[in-house]
This record gives structure tokens, sequence and C-alpha cells, in this order.
């Protein structure tokens, strides 16, 4: 084909493209028109707008979603600062509760320790005082202080020489005590003592 037909035919295909699109201008939008509702534009331009307003409130709600992703990531440094806090004090209380626990055991030893020599203190206490009363009343040092006569009893004084010192007691003695030992015989001996130790 010569060069000549090339231009004919590109002459033709642009002539044949203005014609179309001329066509289009003229019975598109009638044909438009014609097969959707008359209120379609308005409605198209509507849902064009809520379109646009619905693309702002996403991009709004994708930088709120970075902010909030920002803000989670510092709250997660945190939680994990505040677990590892948390840990330590948990060890630190694991050991101390370890620590009260053989705190405990040592009371407890002691406290036993403590009762055990609290009864041998009584025990020994009253050794104490038995023997302590029991000298005191052969010394004649025990200390009587006088009182009024209860009844049925007597009064007996008595005074005796011990060491080159003359000591003297008044006893009240209950009546049927005194009836007993006097009906008994009395053994002559210097050391009377055995009366108040012994007295069977």
């Amino acid at each position: 084909m010569s060069g000549k037909t090339y231009a004919l035919m590109f002459i033709g295909i642009i002539l044949g493209g203005c014609i179309g699109y001329a066509t289009s201008l003229v019975y598109i939008p009638e044909a438009v028109d014609a097969y959707f509702p008359s209120n379609y534009r308005a409605r198209f331009d509507g849902l064009t707008e809520m379109y646009q307003d619905l693309t702002v409130v996403y991009d709004e709600a994708v930088s709120e979603i970075d902010d909030l992703g920002e803000e989670l990531e510092g709250l997660q440094a945190a939680v994990e600062e505040l677990q590892g806090q948390y840990d330590d004090l948990d060890e630190e209380y694991t050991d101390l509760e370890e620590d009260n626990e053989a705190l405990q055991e040592a009371y407890d030893v002691l406290t036993e320790d403590h009762e055990a020599l609290g009864e041998t203190l009584n025990e020994t206490q009253e050794s104490y005082d038995s023997l302590l009363m029991q000298y005191m009343i052969v010394t004649g040092t025990f200390p009587i202080t006088p009182e009024t006569q209860p009844e049925d009893t007597i009064r007996k004084d008595f005074a005796w020489d011990y060491g080159g010192e003359t000591y003297a007691l008044s006893l009240y003695i209950p009546q049927g005590l005194y009836d007993y030992y006097s009906n008994r015989t009395r053994v002559s001996t210097e050391d009377y003592s055995v009366y108040v130790t012994h007295p069977q």
C-alpha cells in the first residue's frame, strides 16, 4: 500500500473518532437520562459527597489509630517496666518470707527453751523457798510479824538463848494441835527445832 493510502486511512480514523465523540456527547446523556430515574444525578452527587465525607472520617480514623498505636507502644513499655519491678519485688518478698520462716522457727525453739527454763526456775524457786524456810526456822531468823489472835487458838510465848543471844517468839497455836502434842511424851533435847521440822 502506498503512502497516500495510509494517509487517507489515518484521516478516516480521525474523522470517525471525532464523529463518534460528537455523537456520544449528544446521544449518551439522553440515553442515560432515559434509562436512570430523573433524580439519579442528585443521588449520585449525594453519594459522592457522602463518599468524600467518609474518606475524611476514614483518614481521621487512620490518624487516630496511628496515635493509639504509639500510645499502646508507650503503655506496653510501661507495662514491661512495671512487670520487671513486680518480679524484683516478688523475689524480695520470697526472700523475706524465707527469712521470716527461719526466724519463726528460731522463735519457736527459743519459746520452748524459755518455757523449759521457766519450769526449771519455778522448781528451783520452790526448792530455794523451802530450804530458806527451813534454814530461817532452824536459825531463828524467820521474820514473823505479830497478828491478832485467831479464834480457837492459844498464845504461847517462847524464849531461848543461842549463840550468846536471847531470842523470843510468840505463836498462836490451834487449840486442837496444842491438845494433840500436849498428850504426847516430850523427849528432852537441846535442839527443839525437830518439833518444827518433823512434828510427828
